[in-house]
């Protein structure tokens, strides 16, 4: 393979993720580029279904890209560990039932043909020390 040749490091469901990790690349003087971001974004279905928003480095530079990568995802996940008000780690997780309004129910049934929209319910974390929910 060509050291200048293009391969994938990592694929994202959201845009802003993949720049995040293209923009830490670049930090290390990693030339990365994000692809597909356009394509997912304009389609009315799930990025997931077209393999996501992909960034690539040149192969020369992939060993390191798959490392600052690896420590980006494990940051991800030790963040969602924490309150994002206090930073404190006694959190619990909880479902909130969201119902809308009786006029979109019926609009969205009707454009839909199926059945009006009750609710859903919703995951969301709260802090136990500063009582802080998102």
């Amino acid at each position: 393979m060509h050291p200048n040749e293009l391969v994938q490091v990592s694929r994202f469901l959201i845009s802003s993720d993949a720049h995040i990790l293209r923009g830490l690349l670049e930090t290390e003087d990693i030339e990365a580029i994000v692809i597909d971001e356009l394509f997912s974004s304009n389609l009315p279905i799930h990025p997931s279904i077209l393999g996501g928003i992909k960034v690539f480095v040149p192969f020369k530079d992939f060993e390191q890209a798959k490392e600052i990568a690896i420590e980006y995802f494990k940051n991800i996940e030790e963040s969602k560990k924490l309150c994002q008000n206090c930073d404190s780690t006694n959190i619990e997780h909880d479902y909130k039932q969201q119902t809308s309004n009786a006029f979109l129910n019926l609009v969205t049934a009707f454009l839909s043909g199926g059945f009006p929209f009750t609710g859903s319910t919703t995951k969301y974390k709260k802090c136990k020390d500063c009582g802080y929910k998102w």
